[in-house]
């Protein structure tokens, strides 16, 4: 029988999940212009990103101020070798998050009129060479890597992890309406969450290409 304390942290997780989703879909923008006008287009990026942060602050104490057992607690010296890989992967998300212009990220590029008009660039550098959703797969190596586990956390865990697979499939129909074959192309070429060894999709001439480097 599911713990009361999981069962109530799935529901917010689940529920959470859901309505991010459904705030990020095109109908949701087209709503929101129909409603308020091109002004929309401005802040609902903005407006977007700061209901996702404070609307997570009741998973706090979901995972944290009900009864819980821990699972496991990892000794030193592996420990410090989890969270250094954790840091690597806050770094990596850093750097994704400034290669897609962090004040775009947040909305505040689109708020000031400065975001620029069309269709964003399709990205295949960086990390974007070796897997197609390099933030999430670094979101998942920060979670995972927790030098300890309790059961609520665990469970907020699986939950995410669910989400970043779903949502990895949704952003991707979102994407191929956008950029048509090259993004087709770039699917074919490039894992979704799992880099392959001596595999890396480079630039050459004009074109973007997955090279493989001879031995």
């Amino acid at each position: 029988m599911i713990d009361v304390s999981i069962r109530n942290l799935v529901i917010f997780s689940v529920s959470w999940a859901f309505i991010h989703s459904a705030l990020a879909s095109d109908g949701a923008k087209r709503l929101a212009r129909r409603w308020f006008g091109p002004k929309a287009e401005r802040w609902y990026r903005l407006a977007y990103v700061v209901w996702s942060a404070f609307s997570l602050i009741p998973i706090f104490p979901l995972v944290y101020g009900q009864p819980y057992r821990t699972l496991y607690v990892v000794p030193s010296p592996w420990r410090w070798l989890m969270v250094a890989v954790e840091v690597l992967a806050v770094v990596g998300i850093a750097a994704i998050t400034a290669q897609l212009r962090f004040v775009r990220v947040v909305g505040w590029a689109q708020l000031r009129g400065t975001a620029g008009s069309g269709t964003p660039t399709l990205q295949t550098t960086g990390l974007f060479r070796y897997v197609r959703h390099p933030q999430y797969v670094c979101s998942l190596v920060l979670i995972w890597m927790s030098p300890f586990m309790i059961t609520t956390l665990l469970a907020a865990f699986i939950v995410a992890t669910l989400y970043f697979v779903i949502g990895s499939f949704l952003e991707e129909r979102k994407l191929v309406r956008l950029y048509g074959d090259a993004y087709r192309e770039y699917q074919r070429r490039v894992p979704r969450f799992v880099p392959v060894l001596g595999r890396v999709f480079l630039p050459r001439r004009g074109k973007e290409e997955a090279r493989h480097p001879q031995a």
